[in-house]
C-alpha cells in the first residue's frame, strides 16, 4: 500500500505517537509546498507582463 505525505504525516504523530518524525515530515512538506507555489507565482507574474 501506498501513503500520500500527509496521511504518513498524521500517521506518524498520532497513531504511532512519533511527534518529531510527524513535525519533521510536515515541515519539509510545507516547505515544499510553499517553493511550488512561489515559483507558479513568479512564473504567472512573468506571463502576465509579456
Amino acid at each position: 500500500a501506498t501513503n500520500v505525505p500527509s496521511y504518513f504525516s498524521f500517521q506518524s504523530f498520532f497513531e504511532k505517537t512519533q511527534v518529531g518524525y510527524g513535525s519533521a515530515v510536515s515541515t519539509a512538506l510545507t516547505v515544499i509546498i510553499l517553493a511550488l507555489a512561489l515559483v507558479a507565482l513568479r512564473l504567472q507574474t512573468r506571463a502576465e507582463d509579456q
